[in-house]
C-alpha cells in the first residue's frame, strides 16, 4: 500500500504445494497462496491523501 507515492505496507504471501482433490495420483500439485503477512503499524489518513493498493501475481514464478 502507498501512501502518497511512500509504501506504507508491504503484505507479502507464503505459497504452500498441494494436491487437487479429484486429481489422479501423481499428477501435478497445485502451488496456491495460503497465508499473507501482516502490516501491523497503523497508518494515518487525512484528507487530501493518495492512497494507493498494488498487487502483482508473478505468473511465470507462479502459474495458474
Amino acid at each position: 500500500m502507498l501512501l502518497n507515492d511512500k509504501l506504507v505496507c508491504d503484505s507479502r504471501p507464503t505459497y504452500t504445494k498441494q494436491a487437487v482433490p479429484g486429481a489422479p495420483a501423481g499428477a501435478p500439485v497445485a502451488e496456491t497462496i495460503t497465508e499473507m503477512s501482516w502490516c501491523l503499524e497503523p497508518v494515518k489518513f487525512k484528507k487530501g491523501d493518495k492512497v494507493k493498493l498494488l498487487t502483482i501475481y508473478d505468473t511465470l514464478k507462479h502459474p495458474l
